[in-house]
């Protein structure tokens, strides 16, 4: 799956669930602490992301990788690790 098509993806969904259309989403943007997203707008993200793109995301494993990667770091998750971690799955 194309990286690009999966960031668009992503800034699509984030503008959608927030309501923003003006939003500036670029892919060091960090979901919760800079845009914003509430634990229950993360699941509509990966739920929208699933539907769109046609995929299954394993949020349990995303955790776990993010976890890996740095203890604590969850409030920092950006939009580039979700992207990756999509990127590599498929």
């Amino acid at each position: 799956m194309n990286l690009e098509k999966i960031y668009n993806t992503l800034y699509d969904s984030i503008r959608l669930i927030l309501g923003n259309e003006n939003i500036q989403i670029h892919p060091d943007s960090k979901l919760i602490e800079e845009l914003g997203l509430e634990s229950i707008d993360f699941i509509d993200l990966i739920f929208e992301t699933e539907k769109n793109l046609s995929i299954q995301i394993d949020i349990d494993l995303f955790s776990k990788e993010i976890m890996k990667k740095n203890i604590g770091r969850y409030l920092q998750v950006t939009v580039k690790d979700l992207a990756e971690f999509i990127c590599q799955k498929k």
